[in-house]
């Protein structure tokens, strides 16, 4: 039998609850700027696609530093980027050299939607360049709530657009509701949650229900319950949600 959805309240006081019993690490500072680029935040959102952090999104983007020579400071420009994925042509890269990027500076030849990722994050990036924006900074000037909208004009870019649900010229094939509310908070929106599969087995299990991967609604009622408990626990929404997701990913070893 379909469990019953729980209210956000009910959520969020659950969810504050586990915190507190299991003793999770609240006052340790969340790092919401790890990424210093927003080259490297795209690298990290895109790669990060079932693929373990540690062991393969990590290793991932030090070989690509290493061997690109595009270190991950706040000055490096989406714009650097796809000129190295073209190789200082004008056009986009042809199948051969994503696969050359791929395997031989990521050493990661891994796909989303049948596509590889390199060519996925070429794409993020080429998005942005296309909507004039070139850093990480540029992206966090639009950061600022909007009280018309009742969001900001970042999340409306990425969420809407980038990772909208319909085809069109702005959507990027392989960036869903996860990787889009992921590519925010590498982006420095410590307001914004992942519900990734890890994320939504430990909510599922605090909440005694079964959140539907990829379901907006339920996306909505999570993001709101962490965003209530954060508040509580006198955290942001990002770092519980980390808090939550290391606790599940760990339980899982």
């Amino acid at each position: 039998m379909q469990q019953p959805v729980p209210d956000s309240l009910a959520l969020c006081e659950r969810i504050a609850t586990f915190v507190r019993e299991e003793g999770l690490d609240i006052q340790t500072p969340f790092d919401s700027d790890w990424r210093k680029s927003g080259v490297y935040a795209v690298l990290d959102c895109v790669f990060s696609s079932m693929a373990k952090f540690e062991s393969v999104v990590q290793p991932t983007l030090r070989r690509f530093e290493e061997r690109s020579g595009l270190r991950d400071t706040p000055e490096l420009t989406f714009s650097e980027f796809l000129t190295y994925m073209r190789e200082d042509s004008e056009r986009r890269p042809s199948v051969e050299r994503f696969a050359l990027v791929a395997a031989k500076i990521f050493g990661n030849r891994q796909k989303i939607a049948g596509r590889l990722k390199a060519e996925v994050a070429y794409d993020v990036c080429e998005f942005f360049v296309h909507n004039g924006y070139e850093t990480k900074a540029n992206l966090q000037r639009l950061m600022e709530f909007s009280e018309t909208e009742k969001r900001s004009s970042l999340e409306i870019l990425v969420m809407d657009r980038l990772a909208g649900g319909k085809p069109g010229p702005d959507k990027v094939r392989g960036i869903g509701l996860a990787l889009g509310a992921y590519l925010l908070i590498c982006l420095g929106d410590t307001s914004y949650v992942k519900p990734d599969t890890l994320l939504l087995r430990r909510v599922g299990e605090i909440g005694e229900w079964s959140p539907r991967p990829g379901n907006t609604t339920d996306f909505q009622l999570i993001r709101q319950a962490i965003t209530c408990a954060g508040q509580e626990l006198g955290i942001r929404p990002a770092h519980l949600e980390y808090l939550l997701w290391k606790y599940e990913s760990q339980r899982q070893k």
